[in-house]
């Protein structure tokens, strides 16, 4: 089974992050679709505009801290709320690789 793109259904033929590194996205398989190559630079260096639970998913969980302002006024944007609440994972994970 070939695998289809993420956005538009079509075979794809590159990787896309769901938030891109730009604005603070991982190298991690949540962070990560299938896209055929219109969709992936369509999409650029923006964050998502579709509601599937994929996306949402890789929207709030963590990212790296050097892009959080600009995810901050992206999710502004797109009027996704974070939680200011660190769950302890979090905590764990900052104080590691402070």
């Amino acid at each position: 089974m070939k695998p289809t793109c993420h956005y538009c259904g079509a075979r794809a033929t590159t990787k896309d992050h769901i938030v891109p590194k730009a604005l603070g996205g991982v190298n991690a398989a949540y962070n990560l679709v299938a896209s055929c190559e219109p969709c992936n630079k369509a999409k650029a260096d923006s964050m998502p505009t579709c509601d599937c639970s994929k996306c949402l998913r890789a929207v709030l969980l963590p990212r790296r801290e050097d892009g959080a302002e600009a995810i901050r006024q992206a999710g502004e944007v797109v009027g996704v709320k974070r939680s200011r609440n660190r769950s302890a994972y979090q905590k764990r994970r900052k104080r590691r690789y402070a």
